[in-house]
């Protein structure tokens, strides 16, 4: 069937279609905001890279701890899921880079973790 005018398509916004279709190491100018960088395609019953990110930044200020100096440091946060199907833990790892927070790992794991929460890591 033949149509006259404009159709009704959703469509994501410009910028979210931009970043799934670039090319990541092309280009690093984005990287800078690792909360802008997140879209979770699925629901989770654990912590999200951008809250754990927030919990290391509260955690650093907390202690006094100033922004320029926040570069190196690195975080581990470990849950348990235990609703989840497939694995029973979840430990995501983040490292301050210069001014950018950078997920370095998301570990599923089969069985529960022990140290819950967040910490520094080594």
């Amino acid at each position: 069937m033949l149509r006259r005018g404009p159709r009704n398509i959703d469509r994501l916004p410009l910028d979210v279609a931009q970043l799934a279709f670039r090319d990541p190491g092309a280009d690093r100018s984005c990287d800078c905001d690792g909360h802008a960088r997140y879209y979770s395609q699925m629901p989770c019953d654990h912590s999200d890279p951008p809250v754990v990110i927030e919990r290391a930044e509260a955690w650093l200020r907390d202690r006094g701890i100033p922004p320029e100096k926040w570069s190196g440091v690195r975080f581990r946060h470990a849950e348990n899921t235990p609703d989840q199907k497939g694995w029973k833990s979840v430990v995501i790892d983040i490292e301050r880079r210069d001014d950018a927070w950078i997920v370095i790992g998301i570990d599923r794991r089969p069985d529960p973790v022990t140290e819950l929460g967040l910490s520094i890591a080594s």
